[in-house]
C-alpha cells in the first residue's frame, strides 16, 4: 500500500478591473468592464452596475468570463458615462459553488 496526499486550492482568482477607458483605441483594449477568471468558472452569473446614487446602469446574466465585449462599454441609455461606479457580481464555479465579488470602477473619458 501507498500514501497519497491530494492538497485541494481554495483559492478562486476572479479579476474585475478597478478602471478602465472605454474608446481607447489600443492594441491591448480597455474598452469595456468585465470579470476575467481561470478554467475554474462556469460563468458569470450576473454582473451589475450601478452609479453614485444606486441606479442600475448596466446588468448581464448568464454569460462567459474572459470576453470583454459581453462586459459594459460605459454608457448608460446611449450616454458616455464617467466617474465612480459601484458593481456587484456573482460567479458560479465548476465545484458548483456561487461566490459574491463586489467592488467599485472607473470610468475614465
Amino acid at each position: 500500500f501507498d500514501t497519497v496526499h491530494v492538497k485541494v486550492s481554495k483559492k478562486r482568482p476572479v479579476y474585475f478591473p478597478n478602471i478602465f477607458k472605454p474608446e481607447q483605441a489600443t492594441l491591448f483594449g480597455n474598452d469595456y468592464f468585465t470579470g476575467y477568471a481561470g478554467p475554474a468558472v462556469r460563468q458569470i452569473n450576473f454582473l451589475r452596475v450601478y452609479d453614485r446614487w444606486g441606479s442600475l446602469v448596466f446588468e448581464r446574466n448568464d454569460f462567459q468570463p474572459n470576453d470583454p465585449y459581453l462586459g459594459w462599454d460605459g454608457t448608460f441609455k446611449g450616454e458616455k458615462m464617467y466617474g465612480v461606479f459601484t458593481w456587484y457580481a456573482v460567479v458560479g464555479f465548476l465545484d458548483g459553488r456561487d461566490v459574491e465579488f463586489s467592488g467599485d470602477v472607473t470610468v475614465l473619458r
